[in-house]
């Protein structure tokens, strides 16, 4: 199945092996990425080396907090997971075969109807929900009618998605998961002047070459300051940072290609 531009370019930027599961790997084989080639034309050598290595990066902390989260309940009990603004990630049929006990909630506005279709009758503790993360009486009225269960153990990920949604909106979806008492996992973009010099470009570039492919009216951009007042004015007690350096450390056992604390244009977050 063919999927959109944007899509097919992160998703061309993520590491084969992150995918353990043979499920999450047969799904991950199907999906004809050609569709981000014009895209990923634009960019060097040199920028889908440092582009692979982040994408893989935040895919690798979100696997890494959902399994820390679902690891730390006790046996047999059943937590959620919810993946919003999934798109056609294989996480979803990675964690729902891992933890075939718990629910996993795909949300997204557009394609969640054909992911069903290409996902295994046998991961049915996936539900799929079409709608924008962002109107959150929505959000809530579709993870309902998918058997959401506040009472349960719940953690979010929003992977992807923050620069492309304004603070306000932002903070409507923080304050809509706190007042369910669910934990976070996300990534944000640092604002160019907090990065090294010699990486500020990757951000700027690859914002603007998908701002002019697909009409962005604007992205994003924090501060460690700023995105953890966001996080905690919506309630959420404690948010925790880490960087491009110390998760390519724990993926591939070297620091390189961010040596430096400050390399990383991505950042990731986990709040509670």
């Amino acid at each position: 199945m063919k999927i959109s531009a944007t899509s097919a370019l992160v998703l061309n930027w993520t590491e084969d092996e992150l995918w353990e599961t043979p499920e999450a790997q047969r799904y991950f084989r199907r999906l004809d990425l050609s569709e981000g080639e014009p895209l990923l034309a634009l960019f060097s050598k040199d920028e889908h080396t440092m582009h692979s290595h982040a994408v893989s990066n935040r895919k690798f902390f979100m696997k890494q907090q959902i399994v820390r989260f679902l690891a730390s309940l006790p046996p047999a009990t059943a937590g959620q997971v919810l993946i919003l603004a999934a798109g056609l990630t294989p996480l979803s049929l990675e964690i729902a075969s891992l933890y075939p006990v718990s629910r996993v909630f795909d949300v997204d506005r557009f394609l969640m109807k054909a992911k069903e279709k290409l996902t295994p009758p046998a991961l049915a503790n996936i539900e799929f929900v079409e709608c924008d993360i962002t109107d959150v009486g929505r959000l809530d009225d579709g993870l309902r009618a998918h058997g959401f269960d506040p009472a349960k153990p719940t953690i979010a990920v929003m992977e992807g998605i923050i620069y492309y949604i304004t603070t306000a909106a932002f903070g409507d979806v923080l304050t809509y998961l706190w007042g369910h008492h669910v934990r976070i996992a996300g990534d944000f973009c640092l604002k160019p002047a907090l990065v090294i010099p010699e990486h500020r470009k990757y951000a700027i570039e690859v914002f603007r070459k998908i701002s002019e492919m697909v009409k962005l009216d604007f992205v994003t951009f924090y501060s460690d300051e700023e995105i953890g007042k966001t996080v905690s004015d919506a309630g959420f007690q404690t948010v925790n940072f880490t960087g491009m350096h110390e998760v390519q450390k724990q993926r591939t056992a070297n620091y390189a290609p961010f040596e430096a604390r400050d390399s990383g244009w991505l950042k990731l977050l986990s709040a509670g």
